[in-house]
């Protein structure tokens, strides 16, 4: 047995982390239209090549720059996290099928005048017009016209970022506020009998003085605000209270997360020539952004934190108890911000990251072509065919600091956020015109 004390084993030192580039090349580059002669009546009937041919660069091109960490899975199991930034870019192009086009000559063509010619364009029409649309040219990946406002992109990650802050260190309902209009709220439920009398008295009076319209929609307008933002509420919280009753409490790790969406589109028709060929081409262009942040932090909750007494909902309490403060969040981020500055009181963030999608798909379709040949031309058959150009982006990376914008959308795409704007329109044109 022996004797000599075991030797410590030494840290283990790693490499320092370093940045990666790699490209994926899935390219393939062929001839996609030829036109061919087709003499007729003449000496010679050889059909054969005019010297018309393109080429069409179809498939995908992906790059990617990351981050390399040396033993990183060694490191992950003993607990370090990584937030690393990242980027990925994948364009791919590809040919939607489509013919090429069959025109017959007369003309002087071979040692007897007046014989035709016909012109058999073999292939897919669409390619012939290339070189007036975005496409890719030969192996190099060039731009597929994005319309994406970069401007407002980073105003959407600020305003992801200023919601992400905001939600660190709430709970799922904040019930300072709840007991804060309490009375306001009780008064909802006022015995119904009572309550009827009083709607038929004033519905009454409002038709004697003929004002019965305006004290409808007001009415309505005042049952679906009651609703959406008292009784709604608190039912929320009741269900809150009672799903934060079985969380768990004491020390543990939390994730907060904040997205936002901005999806449109865009069409548009323009015509090209191509040879003799008046092309009408149509574009349609659905782009979008995505944008998520996540903050990861070791708290330690209470029962009381956990069904939704909290520091930061105390402290932000007089914003949201102010009278329409939340139509005005709908334009500019202003309850969110506040939010954001608000110190999450026994939060300890471990690290955070923000992802971003950008993602373009277009196609370009033939829809019509005009024929601006002479008299001495016939068309047999007319070009048809079409493209489709997908760019999607992928980026990780630090969230940006946050700040005040004015949102872009104001999600008035939203039936709710509709109905409540036409309730509070409802409620200040009756208001005017009593």
């Amino acid at each position: 047995m022996s004797t000599h004390p075991k030797r410590a084993r030494k840290p283990k030192v790693y490499k320092p982390a370093f940045k990666r580039y790699r490209f994926l090349d899935n390219l393939t580059r062929s001839v996609e239209l030829t036109e061919y002669q087709n003499p007729i009546s003449c000496t010679n009937r050889t059909r054969a090549p005019d010297g018309y041919a393109v080429s069409f660069t179809s498939g995908d091109y992906t790059t990617m720059e990351d981050v390399v960490v040396p033993g990183w899975r060694e490191r992950s199991k003993n607990g370090e996290l990584f937030f690393n930034p990242m980027h990925r870019v994948r364009k791919s192009w590809e040919l939607l099928g489509g013919t090429g086009w069959q025109v017959t000559s007369i003309s002087n063509y071979c040692t007897s005048p007046n014989q035709q010619v016909v012109y058999d364009a073999v292939g897919k029409g669409i390619v012939s017009c290339l070189t007036q649309i975005p496409h890719p040219s030969g192996k190099s990946v060039v731009n597929d016209d994005l319309r994406i406002d970069f401007a407002a992109l980073s105003d959407q990650r600020v305003e992801v970022a200023t919601r992400l802050l905001n939600e660190r260190g709430r709970a799922d309902s904040n019930l300072f506020e709840t007991l804060a209009e309490l009375d306001q709220t009780v008064g909802l439920f006022e015995r119904p009998m009572s309550r009827m009398r009083r709607l038929l008295r004033e519905a009454s009076n409002a038709k004697r003085k003929g004002k019965f319209l305006g004290y409808a929609a007001n009415g309505m307008s005042n049952l679906y605000l009651a609703y959406r933002y008292g009784i709604k509420p608190i039912m929320s919280d009741i269900e809150a209270i009672s799903e934060g009753l079985k969380k768990q409490t004491g020390k543990q790790r939390k994730t907060t997360r904040a997205k936002s969406n901005d999806n449109r589109s865009f069409t548009r028709d323009f015509v090209i020539t191509v040879g003799l060929f008046a092309i009408t081409l149509r574009q349609y262009t659905e782009y979008g952004t995505t944008v998520r942040g996540m903050s990861l932090d070791d708290v330690d909750l209470s029962v009381f934190e956990n069904i939704g007494f909290t520091a930061k909902g105390l402290i932000t309490l007089p914003w949201e108890l102010t009278p329409y403060s939340f139509v005005g969040d709908w334009f500019v981020n202003f309850g969110d911000y506040l939010g954001a500055i608000t110190p999450a009181v026994g939060w300890n963030q471990v690290g955070t990251t923000m992802t971003q999608i950008i993602s373009q798909l277009t196609t370009y379709e033939i829809i019509k072509v005009t024929n601006n040949l002479s008299s001495t031309y016939t068309v047999q058959q007319y070009p048809t065919g079409g493209l489709r150009i997908h760019h999607l982006e992928r980026s990780r990376f630090q969230p940006p600091s946050p700040g005040l914008v004015v949102k872009n959308d104001f999600r008035f795409d939203k039936l709710t956020r509709v109905a409540d704007a036409m309730a509070l329109m409802g409620q200040q044109i009756h208001r005017i015109f009593r």
